[in-house]
């Protein structure tokens, strides 16, 4: 018999709670996020697992911030432009 998904509990307690509650407002504010929240939700994911997602994906963005001592770039991953991708 299937259950409702839950979130998994290893790791440290604490830093999971606050690391989803900041997941609630990112999925709200943060643009990137957001958009890969609207996806999964699009794609018939319920709302809990979207939201461990983008706290998984909120999680190695902090990770990188941190480990390579950069400032945040959002438009990292971002596609190339049309006129750039056929000059190449």
């Amino acid at each position: 018999m299937r259950s409702r998904a839950q979130i998994g509990r290893c790791g440290h307690a604490r830093a999971r709670s606050h690391l989803y509650l900041a997941t609630l407002t990112a999925a709200r504010f943060n643009p990137i996020i957001k958009t890969f929240y609207d996806r999964l939700r699009e794609a018939g994911k319920p709302m809990k697992v979207a939201r461990c997602a983008c706290a998984r994906k909120l999680l190695h963005i902090a990770f990188a911030v941190v480990t390579r001592q950069q400032p945040f770039d959002p438009s990292y991953q971002s596609p190339l432009p049309v006129e750039a991708a056929m000059a190449s």
